[in-house]
């Protein structure tokens, strides 16, 4: 009779058991923002970010192309991927790719180092993900914050020689209206690297364009 009692106890407890779990095997989720292989969704109440179907963390470093001669790049890049690192962030400096008005090097015509297009492929070819800061604010990061020295000496920007001079530079809203159509053109289309954009390189307030695509793909 005790045996009998205890076989009861064991099998309706495995069965209570059997509903708890079968109540929180389907997860609620919701997707917030984002496309089906780059969204943040809330997972039961909590944020997640996923990219490629599957939950992601972004361990990244950022990689000062800039500095570095391009034959080089792979060879750092390498030593990112043995750290773990699973995110490269660039900073595509508009001064840097627009020394002079109207003229554009993201194919290192003018400098290997401004190959920006390459870069993108050897980043691509080697599993990271990708994020961009093209500005066109960065601080103290680079010279003029990432302005141009042509644009600043257009009247229309009130900057005197000596406030250039001092590290002082344009407000954002009066530039950043000019550097949109160079943003645009790095939208591609699904089923890339890229994770996000982020537009300002420390705004006041979070600036993130989700923008899935590779722009770099396109010759």
């Amino acid at each position: 009779m005790i045996q009998a009692r205890r076989t009861a106890l064991i099998l309706s407890l495995l069965g209570l058991s059997g509903l708890c779990l079968g109540s929180f095997a389907q997860d609620r989720v919701r997707v917030v923002i984002g496309t089906q292989n780059n969204e943040c969704r809330i997972v039961n109440t909590y944020p997640e970010y996923w990219v490629d179907g599957r939950p992601f963390f972004e361990h990244a470093a950022a990689f000062f192309y800039h500095r570095i001669p391009r034959d080089r790049w792979g060879e750092e890049l390498l030593h990112f991927k043995e750290m773990g690192i699973n995110t490269i962030d660039l900073y595509p400096f508009w001064n840097w790719h627009e020394p002079e008005e109207g003229v554009l090097d993201f194919d290192g015509h003018t400098n290997p180092q401004r190959d920006l297009r390459f870069l993108l492929r050897l980043i691509d070819s080697m599993g990271f993900k990708i994020t961009l800061r093209p500005g066109p604010y960065f601080t103290g990061e680079w010279r003029n914050g990432g302005y141009p020295d042509w644009l600043m000496r257009k009247p229309g920007f009130g900057m005197s020689e000596q406030t250039i001079l001092d590290g002082r530079y344009p407000g954002f809203r009066l530039c950043s209206g000019t550097n949109r159509t160079k943003q645009r053109g790095m939208v591609g289309q699904p089923d890339s690297p890229h994770l996000y954009t982020q537009v300002v390189s420390r705004p006041s307030g979070v600036f993130f364009l989700f923008i899935c695509g590779r722009p770099w793909a396109a010759d």
